[in-house]
């Protein structure tokens, strides 16, 4: 009875606490990735630069904005193209292998708090690892729906 599918390809045999965390961990891994991404990247730049002013958690946080923006504006075309939508399979296992992408985000944005001095290093750093969590996470999107491919999915 495990076995058996939906229509949409969802296991009619699991239980609901199992859908329900199915349903969380589906529609919100990029989002878990990115707010990880982003919280240690504050506490890294904390740790190397200081305290920061008011001012320079302000250009944090409106440089990582501005980075998913930039991002979601050239993924639109200028937001005139609607954005492609990977199957469930793909992005559950592309974003679980979101430790690759928070990872070298995270280092990115301490080497340049490292590297950077003053006002400069809190929206350049957060800006820039916005960009590299982004790139990473779609390649790892990508090395996802490969896999999926190769195992024969049809969905994708």
């Amino acid at each position: 009875m495990g076995d058996q599918q939906a229509p949409g390809g969802e296991d009619l045999g699991r239980g609901l606490g199992a859908k329900a965390v199915s349903t969380t961990v589906r529609d919100n891994s990029t989002a878990f990735g990115f707010s990880i991404t982003i919280t240690v990247s504050f506490g890294l730049l904390q740790t190397a630069r200081g305290a920061p002013t008011p001012l320079e958690i302000l250009g944090f946080g409106l440089a990582a904005a501005l980075g998913v923006a930039v991002v979601v504006g050239l993924v639109t075309r200028g937001f005139r193209v609607r954005a492609g939508h990977a199957p469930a399979e793909v992005r559950m296992l592309g974003t679980s292998l979101d430790f690759i992408s928070v990872g070298a985000a995270t280092a990115t944005v301490y080497g340049l708090a490292t590297i950077l001095t003053g006002f400069v290093a809190w929206p350049v750093s957060a800006f820039v690892g916005v960009l590299v969590f982004l790139a990473l996470q779609s390649l790892e999107i990508l090395v996802a729906e490969v896999i999926q491919r190769y195992r024969g999915d049809p969905d994708v």
